[in-house]
């Protein structure tokens, strides 16, 4: 399957330790949410976000229980 959405490249991805989200991010300055059980055929993201305006996406992380995330731009 191919996961669409992104226009320039992906500087990081992340999947929780159970499987079920995948978070992405990039040059495009979005971070996008997968939610694989809640998809349909479509295959679009949960949600979207521009976490700082004009910024690219250096890193992503979930944390240990898979509830929250850690987003680094390239702002100061």
């Amino acid at each position: 399957m191919t996961l669409s959405g992104h226009h320039k490249a992906l500087q990081s991805i992340d999947i929780d330790r159970f499987g079920n989200r995948m978070i992405s991010g990039g040059l495009d300055y979005i971070l996008k949410i997968w939610d694989f059980p809640g998809m349909n055929r479509k295959l679009n993201s949960m949600r979207e976000y521009k976490p700082f305006e004009g910024h690219p996406i250096n890193a992503l992380s979930f944390d240990p229980d898979g509830k929250n995330f850690l987003c680094c731009t390239t702002n100061n």
